[in-house]
Parts: structure tokens; C-alpha cells; sequence
């Protein structure tokens, strides 16, 4: 199902705290990542699609709609931000991009190269990948058993 492909939405804002993004998709599986918004109706107003990894760039081909495009590095800073890429365009990442955002056409308007990106639901900029179990949850309690 589509919810299993998807990591929960969230909204992404700068550290101004401008939202960018209201419902922000990340595909979790590679071949979800690879098919981009090729497998999937046009953005809508509010919406955007989160690729990471996705270092190398971006293609629109058999888009039926321009898209704007963020690219960002590993610490959500904004590396270069393509306005109203037509159908049909190739975008190369800049060097250092970790991670690529893909907005419907007008949304990145006034986003600027060296704006740090964040969820909406986080206090400090962080990286927006799956969350990893920390060390201290694989060791054994210390609580006594009852």
C-alpha cells in the first residue's frame, strides 16, 4: 500500500519558520525514490516530495507539470533552488547535495542558497532521515523484574 511505501508526512519550514511544505512525503524504499513523482498524481499546493538519498540530481521527464527544486546537503542547507523546471528537463545536483525536495511550481519562491531547512515539528534543524534506535535502547534494563 501506498502508507507502506511512504514515511509519515510532516512539514518542512525554514529556521525562519516560513513553511514550505505543509504534507511533505518521503518514499522509503529505493524503487519508490527512483519513480519520484512519475508514480504519483501533480503536486498540489502545500505539498512536496522528499528524496533522500538523492545526491546526483533529478529529471522531469513525463512530468505533465513543472515542479520547483531544493537541493540541500546533509545538514537540510539549501545548496541551489531551480524555480518552474518544465517537463522534460534534467537538473544536476550541485557537489555536497545529500538529499533533493521537489515542490509543486512557485512553492521554493524566496528560498535562498544557505537557508537551513527543518520539520515543522522539530525545535532545532535536524536531519530528516528515519530515526535510528540509539545504542542505550539495545541494552538490557537495569529495572529489576518483578
Amino acid at each position: 500500500s501506498r502508507a507502506a511505501l511512504l514515511q509519515h508526512p510532516f512539514s518542512l519550514q525554514t529556521s525562519a519558520g516560513r513553511v514550505v511544505a505543509a504534507r511533505v512525503d518521503r518514499p522509503s524504499s529505493r524503487w519508490r525514490r527512483g519513480l519520484g513523482l512519475l508514480a504519483r498524481p501533480p503536486l498540489k499546493p502545500g505539498d512536496g516530495l522528499w528524496l533522500d538519498p538523492c545526491g546526483s540530481g533529478i529529471h522531469t521527464w513525463l512530468l505533465r507539470a513543472p515542479i520547483d527544486v531544493v537541493f540541500l546537503d546533509a545538514g537540510q542547507t539549501i545548496l541551489a533552488v531551480h524555480g518552474d523546471v518544465r517537463p522534460c528537463r534534467l537538473l544536476f545536483a550541485p557537489a555536497g547535495t545529500q538529499s533533493t525536495l521537489e515542490l509543486p511550481a512557485g512553492a521554493a519562491a524566496g528560498l535562498q542558497v544557505g537557508e537551513v531547512l527543518r520539520r515543522a515539528d522539530s525545535p532545532l534543524p535536524r536531519r530528516l532521515t528515519r530515526p535510528r534506535s540509539s545504542p542505550s535502547s539495545s541494552q538490557p534494563s537495569s529495572a529489576a523484574a518483578p
